[in-house]
């Protein structure tokens, strides 16, 4: 399963979280041999009413129930990219709320066969969560932020 939804919020709605999501608290969230990104602390987003929202939305059209999520926090430079890896769960979704400029930052999502996706705003990946992937490293002077969701599948 792959699926990409572009254009997936409102522009109301994503204009909210774009104001939140740089003011949620980050801690470490991985080191691996020279790669560090942060990801938002807390079950899953303290004091952030505005991103439970988003997962019930996200939930919804994947049917399935969140089990984890957090926003990750990537730094620009090759130290700061994702190793490949598989998640827990099922499905993982990963929303990418904010602007951005591919062509000139770089920082694609990829997958370990090759198969590469451009961070563009308000873009939401679902895809199998045993499926290797990884954040590939961007040029951005600022952050690159996305929203992931861990899920299983819902039991009807």
């Amino acid at each position: 399963m792959n699926k990409v939804i572009d254009n997936f919020l409102d522009p109301d709605y994503l204009e909210l979280l774009q104001m939140v999501i740089p003011k949620l608290d980050y801690k470490l969230h991985a080191s691996i041999e020279n790669y560090t990104f942060l990801g938002s602390s807390g079950h899953p987003f303290p004091n952030c009413d505005s991103l439970y929202l988003l997962e019930k939305k996200v939930c919804e059209i994947a049917d399935c129930k969140a089990i984890r999520a957090y926003v990750n926090l990537n730094p620009s430079g090759e130290n700061h990219a994702g190793n490949f890896h598989v998640d827990d769960g099922e499905i993982t979704a990963l929303f990418m709320p904010m602007p951005w400029n591919h062509r000139l930052y770089g920082g694609s999502f990829k997958f370990e066969d090759g198969e590469e996706i451009e961070y563009i705003e308000n873009r939401l990946i679902l895809f199998d969560a045993k499926r290797a992937h990884r954040a590939m490293p961007h040029t951005f002077k600022g952050f690159r932020y996305t929203i992931a969701y861990k899920m299983i599948k819902n039991i009807s």
